[in-house]
């Protein structure tokens, strides 16, 4: 049914709205790979068309409520937004152009895996899991086609052959059923860049949140690889591993950042005290959960202890990776510059002013104060540039490397390439997300300025 009018026009090919964006390959996916009865597949096609046009005018509105609110946002904060966009989510951006050449050499090691392996409920588990993440590399593929980027073809060596065996099927399910999920998610936020990020619906906070929303699922795709290296085939990648779960959480922590500034601006966060809490916390959290996985690649990307049988490339690159995670921990006697940003510092900080910030409640168990929005914002607002900073100490460090003995032929080092790009692309997102930030406290500050001018005899 793919040249039907109604999947062309409602489901392709028109760019207005989510709606009107919604990828013909979801059909598809919940048809083949879940099995699903043609009926019931007819039945979903016949619903969207037959909903999405009401959808789409829904949306026109709620875009068209929301101009008001977008006007106030800087225009310097806007083009770092749609920067970012275009190195993340937009045509031919690099994360996503050879995301479907690493997923397809990440299944043929995967189904070698399984002929070698002996026939049982893990293994079938295991086939379905792999025939759901080559449906969704197809749909990756005819998406960069389909707007007119590059798809060059996917040569394949891997130096796992001679240890096929999978010594953890639980966690290799587990690791399998990550990627499909992450992946999802992506491919779903990309969906969602394309209306949140483009005219006339651009909204600069849920934009950023869509890209860092991407970045962070490219990571966990990233970390469940090289987790299923090792559970599916005995194959060390302990350091991509480790050092994708830190971007994976310090990602978290920027985009719930950016949900924190939508949702609880000091003008608009009347009885959103729970909810602005809640997220405040979660951001730290999550820079704690980063430093936790920091301490891990601090040893795993060090000499001996890394990644096996890798490059000359890829072992600079990882005691890089082991100098930056010592640098943000703060250990003492750490190779970082004067002004190197330890992460370690900015959460104890900001716990503390987000503990001092959030409501207080009184002897009989009523609130007796409510959160001080501002301070919360502006605690968060900090932890926000430290990771930005980090991120792009990270950057500049490992695009001090020559890459000239980088290969990507074999699966291993195709992955280890392609993990390196996610601290650029984090770093971009994450310092658009502080322009937002910046311009909220500048509002906030000139608001003060101009009550206490009117209070002034």
């Amino acid at each position: 049914q793919a040249s039907s009018p109604c999947l062309e026009h409602q489901l392709g090919l028109n760019q207005q709205s989510l709606w009107r964006s919604f990828d013909r390959s979801v059909c598809v996916t919940y048809c083949v790979s879940m099995r699903q009865p043609m009926a019931r597949c007819i039945m979903l096609v016949v619903v969207a068309c037959a909903m999405a046009p009401a959808l789409a005018d829904f949306s026109g509105l709620a875009a068209a409520s929301s101009v008001g609110s977008r006007s106030a946002e800087d225009s310097n904060a806007t083009a770092a937004i749609l920067k970012a966009y275009q190195e993340v989510l937009g045509d031919g951006a690099v994360l996503f152009e050879e995301l479907a050449s690493v997923l397809t050499k990440f299944a043929v090691v995967g189904w070698s895996v399984l002929s070698k392996s002996p026939d049982g409920q893990v293994n079938k588990e295991a086939s379905l899991l792999l025939t759901t993440i080559q449906q969704m590399i197809v749909d990756l593929r005819l998406d960069n086609i389909a707007r007119g980027n590059s798809d060059s073809a996917t040569q394949i060596s891997s130096k796992l052959a001679a240890k096929l065996e999978m010594p953890n099927p639980p966690s290799c399910l587990v690791n399998l059923g990550g990627i499909v999920s992450a992946l999802t998610s992506a491919r779903w936020n990309r969906l969602q860049g394309r209306v949140d990020c483009a005219q006339p619906g651009f909204n600069a906070p849920t934009c950023a949140a869509d890209i860092i929303h991407a970045i962070e699922d490219l990571a966990t795709i990233v970390e469940h690889m090289a987790g299923a290296a090792f559970d599916c085939a005995n194959y060390s990648m302990a350091c991509t591993q480790s050092s994708a779960m830190i971007h994976r959480y310090l990602a978290d922590a920027a985009q719930t950042s950016m949900s924190l500034y939508s949702l609880c601006r000091p003008s608009e966060a009347s009885g959103r005290d729970a909810i602005c809490n809640a997220k405040a916390v979660r951001v730290v959290s999550s820079v704690e959960e980063s430093l936790r996985y920091a301490a891990v690649a601090k040893l795993t990307c060090d000499g001996e202890s890394g990644d096996e049988q890798s490059s000359e490339w890829w072992s600079k690159n990882a005691a890089a990776l082991s100098a930056w995670s010592s640098s943000i921990l703060g250990d003492a006697g750490d190779d970082a510059s004067e002004g190197a940003v330890h992460l370690t510092g900015t959460a104890a900080t900001a716990l503390g002013e987000v503990a001092a910030a959030l409501s207080t409640g009184s002897p009989g168990g009523a609130a007796a104060t409510s959160t001080n929005i501002t301070e919360l914002s502006a605690a968060i607002a900090d932890v926000a540039k430290d990771v930005s900073r980090a991120m792009r100490e990270l950057d500049a460090k490992v695009h001090s490397i020559s890459r000239d003995d980088a290969s990507l032929s074999s699966f291993e080092d195709h992955l280890r390439w392609y993990a390196s790009g996610i601290p650029s692309a984090l770093d971009a997102s994450a310092r658009s997300a502080v322009e937002l930030f910046e311009i909220s406290a500048s509002s906030v500050q000139q608001a003060r300025t101009q009550q206490e001018f009117v209070l002034i005899p």
